[in-house]
Order: C-alpha cells, then structure tokens, then sequence
C-alpha cells in the first residue's frame, strides 16, 4: 500500500548565497512556499558589523519552531558564532543565545523533545 502525503502551503526555510566566491554577497535566510514561489528575504545583514569584510557572513543552520512562530539560525555576527531567531515575516530578529565563540562551526541540534 502507497500513502501520499500532500502539504497544502507548506512554507520552507532555508538560506542562500548569490555568489560564495565574492566575500560582499552573504547568506541570508529566506522563506517560501513549497511549490516555490512567494520567496520572502527574511534577514539582512548590516553592512557596518565588521565580520562582514572580515569573516564574511553566514546565516545558516536553520530550525523553524512553528508553535513559537519564529525560525532559529546560527550567524556569525561581530565576530562570534551566535543562536539568533526571526519572525516568518522578517520584522523581528534577534539573539537567542550570545556565546563567545569567535572561531569553529556552531551547528544547530534537536531534541527528541524539541
């Protein structure tokens, strides 16, 4: 027996960079529908935070938490590896987590229990 599972509007997190090899194009999160159109930028990385030139940006590793309504990322941001979360509508964004990592790779992980 075959079961079909079919989302109807299912939106899609995920991050995106234009250009790896030019250091002033930069991951930035993004969301869409499933079938993908309605692709919305959903971060902006400020040009004056110094690791932009100097590290280059990353948002990535991304969660979304649909009972809380917002998506986490990890970002490298003033130098340091960082939990940050936005709202599905990209106007509110913010730290989760402030840490003092300044060198390695932060990877996002779940729990059984969220």
């Amino acid at each position: 027996m075959e079961t079909l599972v079919f989302l109807l509007m299912a939106k899609i997190a995920f991050y995106y960079q234009k250009d790896k090899a030019d250091k002033t194009s930069h991951e930035e999160l993004f969301l869409m529908n499933d079938d993908g159109t309605e692709i919305t930028q959903l971060t902006h990385y400020p040009e004056d935070n110094p690791s932009a030139k100097e590290y280059g940006y990353r948002a990535g590793a991304t969660k979304w938490h649909p009972t809380e309504n917002f998506i986490s990322y990890v970002s490298l941001q003033d130098g340091r590896h960082s939990i940050f979360a936005v709202t599905p509508d990209g106007k509110n964004n913010g730290n989760l987590l402030i840490t003092t990592f300044q060198k390695g790779i932060m990877i996002g992980v779940q729990t059984a229990n969220g």
